[in-house]
Parts: C-alpha cells; sequence; structure tokens
C-alpha cells in the first residue's frame, strides 16, 4: 500500500513540475499587443467644443488600444447623432461596427451603415464608410442606395465632405421624380 501511496505522490509531483509553461516575455507580449486599455460598456460620449455639443456617441461596447497604434474599437455597433450650432440635429449615423484610428484621426464604418441626413432627407445605405476628421470628407468605396422621399438612387461609390452638401454618387441611377413647368 505505501508503495501505491509512494508512486501516486511521486507522479503528481512530477506532474507538477511538468505543468505547462509560459515565458514572462510571452506574457508581457500577450497583455501589451491583445487587450485593451479601457473598456466601456452601454457608453454614451458627448464631444463638445467651445461649449456647443457637436455630437453625441452611443455605443453598447468600447474598447481603447494603445498598440501598436492608439485605436478606438466599437465591436457591437455605433449611433452618432450630430448637432448644428443651434442644437437641433443634423444628421446621425449607425453602423453595427466601427474602428476609429486617434492619431490618423479617420474612422471606418462597417456592416449595414446607414446615414441620415435631416437637412434635406436623405438616407444613405452603405455597407462599409471611411470619415477622414481631419480632411473632412466621408467616402465608400462600396455599392450604395439613397432614400430622399419618393427618390431612389444606386451607385457604385460615393464620395462628400462630412456634412453632406456636396455628396457625388458614381454611376448614379435610379428612379427620380421630375416635375414639369407649365
Amino acid at each position: 500500500m505505501r508503495r501505491y501511496a509512494f508512486i501516486i505522490l511521486i507522479t503528481g509531483c512530477s506532474l507538477m513540475w511538468t505543468g505547462c509553461t509560459n515565458s514572462i516575455e510571452k506574457v508581457k507580449f500577450f497583455d501589451r499587443q491583445s487587450l485593451p486599455r479601457q473598456t466601456l460598456s452601454q457608453a454614451v460620449i458627448v464631444r463638445s467644443q467651445y461649449g456647443r455639443v457637436q455630437s453625441a456617441i452611443c455605443a453598447e461596447a468600447i474598447e481603447q488600444y494603445d498598440n501598436p497604434e492608439a485605436k478606438t474599437i466599437y465591436p457591437k455597433g455605433i449611433d452618432i447623432v450630430f448637432f448644428a450650432d443651434a442644437g437641433d440635429t443634423n444628421g446621425s449615423l449607425h453602423a453595427d461596427y466601427a474602428v476609429s484610428w486617434d492619431t490618423r484621426n479617420v474612422m471606418l464604418a462597417r456592416d449595414s451603415v446607414v446615414i441620415i441626413n435631416y437637412r434635406s432627407g436623405d438616407t444613405i445605405y452603405l455597407q462599409e464608410l471611411v470619415w477622414n476628421r481631419e480632411e473632412g470628407r466621408i467616402f465608400s468605396n462600396y455599392p450604395l442606395h439613397a432614400h430622399n422621399g419618393p427618390q431612389v438612387t444606386f451607385g457604385d461609390s460615393f464620395h462628400s465632405d462630412d456634412s453632406l452638401k456636396n455628396m457625388q454618387i458614381v454611376n448614379q441611377r435610379g428612379v427620380f421624380v421630375l416635375e414639369e413647368d407649365n
């Protein structure tokens, strides 16, 4: 009986000594490279400049990373509401996923992207959108369709200023309502 106990004790000790090990360098690399610096849940972020609210960002989850490049990821989607100087709502943007590179001032929104311009009544549906905040322009190289009342527009890509005042759709086609002059 003592012999079996001794064998079990030796086997157990040898398993403990030969168990899984990770080098400290590997653990530090994993921690620095893949884990977010900050994680937020059910977040609402209000951005203002000179005391005037410019936008409100709502997201179910936000992850902020420092390495290798500073970025903010919205893995469960993002909703942004844009405001005019008077506090009126200018428009909104929805996407099921987004990432914003902080140092480049560029945001990529993808998967079921919807832009609504409340001034013009346009609603634009896209697969992917790039917003260069520094240059003040947005663009997409993916097909889109837009609605404005009874008009439906399709296009292969588009680009615009970030206020959607100068929107240009490439290979535009669709249903257009024309009024006759009497």
